[in-house]
């Protein structure tokens, strides 16, 4: 009977650690996906002071519109909290790097824990095994 309820214990547990780390690597994933983003942004901008006739932008969703920047100086960028300033090249440039830091950040936490996650599931595979 404690054999019973001690597999019980450990089954709960892994479905409960399997659930999170579904989560985590659901995140790891968007996490990912938006560092590439920043990336892309960052090489965009930088290339914008050599950008001297008409080229195309990207507006999303795979559509393009052929323009010209307007001074060449600077970008409006969202700065948090859905405020979007103008600034300058460099700052914008700046900013998108402190941001590709956070993410990068958060996906060393998100694969550390994925990591500790699927050692503990090991563990509890190991345990569980003795009780059968």
């Amino acid at each position: 009977m404690a054999n019973e309820e001690e597999l019980n214990k450990l089954s709960y547990e892994a479905q409960y650690l399997q659930t999170q780390m579904q989560e985590m690597q659901r995140q790891l994933s968007q996490a990912v996906a938006v560092g590439i983003q920043l990336d892309s942004t960052q090489k965009s901008i930088s290339g914008l002071p050599d950008v001297t006739d008409e080229t195309y932008f990207q507006l999303g969703a795979g559509t393009f519109i052929k323009a010209k920047p307007a001074n060449g100086k600077s970008v409006i960028i969202d700065v948090g909290a859905g405020v979007f300033l103008e600034k300058p090249f460099g700052e914008a440039i700046e900013l998108l790097k402190k941001r590709k830091s956070n993410v990068d950040k958060a996906i060393e936490t998100l694969r550390s824990n994925i990591e500790k996650i699927s050692k503990r599931l090991s563990e509890i595979d190991l345990e569980a095994a003795k009780y059968q």
